[in-house]
């Protein structure tokens, strides 16, 4: 008699699962969208308007006048892809509530740099996605300048971006980037009237660390204006040249300094000087 019942009683319960199954697909076939609720998350505060009220106009715009049309002939998929193809857009998700509303979480483009490449002037995200930069649109990022390709693309100087990101030491120190090709980048320090090279993009750690020596140990002896570029893009070594009419100068340092993994600003620099009469001297920085 237990098993009778028990049988019975999973009949009943799997009828009423299948029942409401298709009895909810019946009432979404006729159910109509009852309004748009849009959520903006913006992080950073990084694109004010993009409001909830310009979401709602670009959708007109696009052509999704959802309000009052059925749900089944509504493509989430297909407004997600629009969104993600405008340019104010980092990400977008969009989804049916259960009382028939469509709701659209979007949060805006975050750019990382503003990039200037010739004639035009222009912000990236991580992905690479062009932001055009125009008068209502100004945002407290990298400024990078160069000419860019397919081959050579803004995005490759993320790792540059993201160490002084993380560095504000290092980032206190650079006013804007400008890159020839992925084997010369240069940093435009805040300092007036100097140029470094840094070569590539590796070991960012140490080439930071050489430079702070450099400004150290090395301009405060010879002049804040002596030098209009310095060279890190080789290990072991800096070179630095004067300004125009004047000899080159290379700094040589210790063999510890470019193999050790985090240099010690207090060991000696040897400077070699090279001109008519070569002059050596070594800069001993004072102990603590």
């Amino acid at each position: 008699m237990k098993k009778l019942l028990f049988y019975i009683s999973t009949i009943l319960v799997v009828a009423y699962v299948i029942g409401s199954f298709f009895w909810t697909s019946a009432a979404r076939r006729d159910a109509t969208c009852s309004g748009i609720v849009v959520t903006v998350e913006n992080p950073n505060d990084s694109i004010r308007f993009i409001t909830d009220k310009f979401i709602l106009s670009e959708m007109n715009r696009l052509g999704f006048n959802v309000k009052g049309k059925r749900l089944v002939n509504i493509s989430e998929e297909q407004i997600e892809r629009t969104f993600n193809k405008q340019y104010y857009v980092e990400h977008v998700q969009c989804y049916t509530n259960s009382d028939n509303s469509l709701c659209i979480d979007l949060e805006p483009i975050q750019p990382v740099m503003r990039v200037f490449d010739g004639n035009q002037s222009y912000y990236i995200n991580r992905a690479g996605k062009h932001v055009p930069a125009n008068e209502g649109f100004f945002l407290d990022v990298p400024v990078v300048s160069g000419h860019f390709s397919k081959r050579f693309q803004p995005t490759q100087l993320l790792p540059l971006i993201d160490f002084l990101s993380s560095h504000p030491e290092a980032d206190e120190m650079v006013s804007a980037i400008n890159a020839a090709n992925p084997h010369n980048v240069y940093i435009i320090p805040q300092m007036a009237g100097i140029t470094v090279n840094l070569g590539d993009l590796t070991d960012l750690d140490k080439k930071f660390a050489k430079l702070k020596r450099f400004y150290q140990e090395v301009l405060p002896v010879k002049g804040w204006d002596f030098y209009d570029t310095i060279t890190l893009k080789w290990h072991g070594q800096i070179v630095a040249s004067k300004r125009i009419n004047t000899p080159r100068l290379k700094i040589q340092q210790d063999v510890s300094l470019g193999h050790e993994e985090s240099p010690d600003p207090l060991v000696s620099v040897a400077v070699s000087e090279v001109s008519d009469t070569t002059r050596k001297h070594t800069i001993t920085p004072k102990q603590p």
